[in-house]
């Protein structure tokens, strides 16, 4: 069985040791660009995800199986109709209110005949997705949904230069909930500080944590210029933003947000602010090392309330696994490791969720 999977370049070598982890004989068919590959295991496609679902995944991003190879045309009117017929005739047919989504990725610089295709991957998803709509499929476009629900009927397409993959998969299988980290949206409509918000909306969704509306009293560290403390008020959540950089001025002027201008050693040991501050979640995107990461966690931990949440990511500038072994073995101390993964927003880092003992 054949997949294509993402990751992010810096990290190729631990996801091919973790899939060789659950596959000693799993090996790379292609390269398609510099964060995807065409894979091929022994496993059956139901094995093959049963192993992914028991084993702790970090360095993946998205993986999707490829069922049918095929030839395009590089003509939008012809190609999609090859899509969709092949769809048809490999997959079994969307079921009346069954939700589904369709995925579609055209690697980026490759080219029909030397010459860029004329269409988009949003081109084929609309063609494709509606016609499964009026089969009586529901369509599934928003990314926190697939990811939170699970059960979405995806179908997969990958274009690279004149030939086509297709697979299909419930969005439990595929690890992340896009096939192309560089079209998920982010906050639209919505103010955004910087594009850091990103990347704790995504941890937001992927961990499934509700936030609510209503709020409650956040800390975030390495806080400047604010994105995660943008996303924390848009909760409603009472932020302390701890950073000596500035923070943006919108945020400054929000009643809401008490900014420590100041690094969070100075303050986290003092024994009154351990007192007087109670936590409903800390966040953390401060830009040290693994263990300073961990260290100043763990000082922060009277902070946090009972079984307190805390999402934090951690800086891996040298050898990825040990920063993640020296990290965990520190916070493990006084927390219970729920989740780390390399997240579509993460670059080299990984974002970890973590619960106070």
């Amino acid at each position: 069985m054949q997949y294509i999977i993402t990751y992010s370049p810096c990290f190729i070598k631990n996801a091919l040791k973790e899939l060789k982890l659950l596959d000693e004989h799993i090996c790379i068919v292609k390269d398609f660009c510099e964060n995807m590959s065409l894979i091929e295991t022994k496993f059956s496609q139901d094995d093959f995800q049963q192993l992914l679902c028991k084993n702790n995944i970090i360095f993946l991003k998205h993986l999707a199986p490829v069922s049918v190879i095929g030839q395009i045309s590089g003509n939008l009117d012809e190609d999609k109709q090859i899509l969709l017929q092949e769809i048809l005739k490999s997959f079994p047919q969307v079921k009346l209110g069954e939700k589904f989504a369709i995925q579609t990725r055209i690697c980026a610089g490759e080219t029909f005949d030397k010459s860029p295709l004329n269409y988009s991957a949003k081109d084929i998803e609309v063609y494709v997705g509606t016609y499964l709509t009026d089969l009586g499929g529901v369509p599934t476009f928003s990314d926190k949904q697939i990811i939170s629900d699970e059960d979405v009927n995806v179908f997969s397409i990958f274009i690279n230069a004149n030939t086509f993959y297709i697979g299909n998969s419930l969005s439990l299988f595929n690890l992340n909930f896009s096939c192309d980290e560089y079209r998920i949206s982010s906050n639209k409509g919505k103010r955004e500080i910087s594009r850091a918000e990103n990347k704790l909306t995504e941890a937001l969704a992927k961990y499934k944590i509700d936030l609510g509306e209503k709020g409650g009293h956040a800390l975030d560290i390495g806080a400047a210029p604010g994105g995660w403390t943008n996303v924390l008020l848009q909760h409603g959540f009472f932020v302390d933003a701890v950073d000596p950089g500035d923070l943006n001025p919108v945020l400054l002027a929000n009643p809401k947000v008490k900014h420590y201008k100041c690094k969070i050693e100075n303050i986290a040991q003092a024994e009154e602010f351990a007192k007087e501050h109670k936590y409903d979640i800390i966040v953390d995107d401060m830009n040290v090392d693994p263990e300073a990461t961990a260290e100043i966690m763990n000082i922060l931990t009277p902070c946090l309330k009972d079984n307190g949440l805390a999402i934090v990511t951690i800086k891996l500038p040298g050898n990825p696994e040990k920063g993640i072994k020296n990290a965990v073995e520190k916070l493990s101390k006084f927390y219970n490791i729920l989740k780390i993964n390399n997240l579509f927003h993460n670059r080299q880092e990984v974002t970890t969720l973590i619960q106070k003992k």
